[in-house]
């Protein structure tokens, strides 16, 4: 293991740091790829398409400031500035929700935000098809979904 052999004092194999370095490149490589796509084809940013995709999978529920910063891992400084940009662009409104208590806000996804997520979608779709699932056979995309979901289980502390 890289790390842990250099903890050890051990050299690390020249295999492992191939390895890692060539994961980093390519995870560079294909963000750049595809949030390169989401600006060109549907002008919104990859803070804009995480917000959009929360939004439109609670879509018919209420969905306070609170619960997006938490499905997305941010924030509330950085939700409530993002918010303000997206309010801006017209893509989503934040409303006044009485039912849900007295100081409740409610964030919601507008017409414009609602077709600029699909058009986003559509076309992120087809540049993963494009850079990720055509490249790889049906075994190779098997176990990069089987080493992904390892190594998400080890960072959530699960065996």
């Amino acid at each position: 293991m890289l790390f842990k052999s250099k903890l050890k004092g051990d050299t690390v194999r020249p295999e492992e740091s191939a390895a890692w370095a060539d994961f980093v490149a390519m995870q560079r490589a294909l963000h750049k790829e595809l949030t390169h796509e989401l600006q060109v084809a549907a002008n919104v940013s990859e803070a804009d398409y995480a917000v959009l995709a929360v939004l439109q999978r609670r879509r018919g529920q209420s969905t306070r400031p609170h619960e997006l910063a938490a499905e997305l891992g941010w924030e509330k400084s950085r939700l409530h500035r993002q918010l303000v940009r997206m309010e801006g662009r017209e893509l989503v409104t934040r409303r006044h929700a009485e039912e849900l208590g007295p100081r409740a806000i409610d964030v919601i996804v507008t017409k414009v935000g609602e077709e600029a997520f699909a058009t986003a979608l559509e076309s992120h779709t087809a540049k993963v098809d494009d850079k990720v699932v055509s490249v790889l056979t049906e075994e190779e995309l098997r176990q990069l979904g089987a080493i992904s979901r390892k190594i998400t289980r080890h960072l959530a502390g699960e065996t």
